[in-house]
């Protein structure tokens, strides 16, 4: 965890930028976003939701595809245009995937797998970026999953990209931190958002709490406000939000004992105090 300079972003007239913006956490998202005065790209692949999203909400709709390198940075351009600038983005647009490690490879639900949960972050984050150096700053929040945390049995190639995108926002988060812009990862339990569907009665048989997207949007507003970058916030039923406590790695030790440091030349974060990650 790295802090930024100290103060509250205000939202009241910033532009946010969100993905997978037509249902589960990207609506809730939109919608306390919009409560909060800010202006809202509510971006999805499907044109027709998209619109109709937009419309009822009161954002504006962009059709993305989050998987396309070259769509993210276009749409960027027309969110710049449309509203002057960019302050925040919500890199959420995610698919559950449903692929089983120990089958033969499905070759292409992998690749689509990979391609909207994991390159769907890249891709928009190396997308806003220039837009958000251009206001000074900003943040980027990215939709990760309790499943990158604790990695349950049953769909391997979900857990793989949400631990992905959470290695790759603590990593990138601290770097970012020294340009004024903040990164974090939403890490939420099992929530409303169609894809619990296919096990929707069996949480219901079984009585299991599931988490409401208002409560991963709320989350999403302390993250946004928040001084720190590179944080981990995990959501769970009955749990208050707070960001995950990583357990320290052990760190090298020369032949007699002693702690060894990692060179600034190989990592310059590494001896600044509070980077790397919550202890």
């Amino acid at each position: 965890m790295t802090s930024t300079e100290p103060g509250v972003m205000n939202l009241n007239g910033k532009v946010a930028f969100v993905t997978g913006g037509a249902g589960g956490f990207g609506r809730a998202i939109t919608q306390i976003l919009l409560e909060n005065g800010a202006q809202v790209a509510l971006c999805d692949i499907d044109e027709d939701r998209t619109q109709a999203a937009a419309k009822e909400l009161g954002a504006v709709g962009f059709t993305l595809d989050v998987s396309d390198f070259e769509a993210n940075h276009k749409v960027v351009a027309d969110i710049e245009a449309h509203f002057g600038g960019l302050d925040i983005a919500f890199l959420n647009a995610g698919i559950s995937g449903g692929l089983r490690g120990a089958d033969a490879l499905d070759l292409d639900g992998y690749r689509r797998i990979m391609g909207i949960n994991l390159d769907g972050v890249v891709y928009g984050t190396d997308a806003v970026l220039p837009a958000l150096r251009k206001r000074g700053g900003g943040c980027i929040v990215a939709t990760a999953s309790m499943a990158g945390l604790v990695a349950p049995p049953g769909n391997p190639f979900y857990a793989l990209t949400k631990a992905a995108v959470i290695g790759y926002v603590r990593s990138l988060g601290v770097e970012l931190a020294h340009d004024g812009i903040r990164m974090h990862a939403l890490c939420p339990g099992f929530a409303d958002t169609p894809i619990i569907n296919r096990m929707r009665d069996n949480f219901e048989k079984a009585n299991f709490p599931i988490i409401e997207p208002r409560t991963v949007a709320e989350t999403f507003i302390e993250a946004v406000k928040s001084p720190d970058s590179g944080l981990a916030w995990l959501i769970q039923a009955g749990v208050e939000p707070a960001p995950f406590k990583f357990r320290g790695v052990p760190a090298a030790r020369h032949a007699d004992g002693t702690r060894a440091g990692v060179p600034t030349s190989v990592n310059p974060d590494a001896q600044k105090p509070n980077s790397g990650g919550n202890k």
